[in-house]
């Protein structure tokens, strides 16, 4: 999921850029897609905020009048708002999604974002089934990690009817798509 980082930057000096950097590195270690406004033109930080589909707030976000208006328009078009100072509280759900997603990617090569979309894409791809297949995985094996629905359903794009059905919809494929099987009965054996 990408995620715009937010934060005072009015007059960049290397502490600030430090703690860019670090929410940058934080935000990929859990797996996220950061961008970070200091490494892109000032004019364009609006257009890539309105790509993403979080926001990721810095503490000094209260001190800045741009960062205010950032978290503002997130909050108008529903984008979802992490802060610094609760992103920590997190971290255990965190370092689940990353391990499964790393396992993942392990097992079949799918990489996050072909699974960990918002965007449906055309059908009949094989990307497409490969994008529902790693949402199966991911959900099935998130849910039984412990992670809340609404969590699960924030993190594969869909509604909770739809992620409720999930576990049904893997069993089916689990019985009768041998390459599907396969490949489950790899990521969990590595996840548990």
């Amino acid at each position: 999921m990408k995620t715009f980082i937010s934060g005072q930057i009015e007059t960049p000096s290397e502490d600030i850029r430090l703690k860019f950097q670090k929410a940058e590195d934080y935000l990929k270690s859990i797996g996220r897609f950061p961008l970070n406004p200091l490494k892109m033109p000032q004019e364009n930080r609006f257009y890539h905020l309105q790509s993403c589909k979080s926001i990721y707030l810095l503490d000094s976000w209260i001190h800045s009048p741009e960062a205010m208006a950032e978290k503002y328009y997130s909050e108008l078009t529903g984008k979802e708002i992490i802060y610094e100072s609760n992103a920590r509280n997190q971290e255990k759900i965190n370092l689940k999604i990353l391990k499964i997603t790393e396992v993942i990617k392990e097992v079949a090569g799918w990489e996050p974002e072909q699974y960990l979309s918002h965007e449906k894409g055309p059908k009949g791809l094989k990307s497409q089934n490969r994008g529902y297949l790693g949402r199966l995985l991911f959900a099935v094996e998130s849910l039984d990690a412990g992670m809340d629905l609404d969590e699960v359903c924030k993190y594969v794009g869909r509604d909770k009817t739809t992620v409720m059905c999930y576990p049904q919809k893997y069993e089916n494929e689990f019985r009768f798509n041998a390459r599907f099987r396969k490949i489950a009965e790899k990521v969990d054996k590595l996840l548990n």
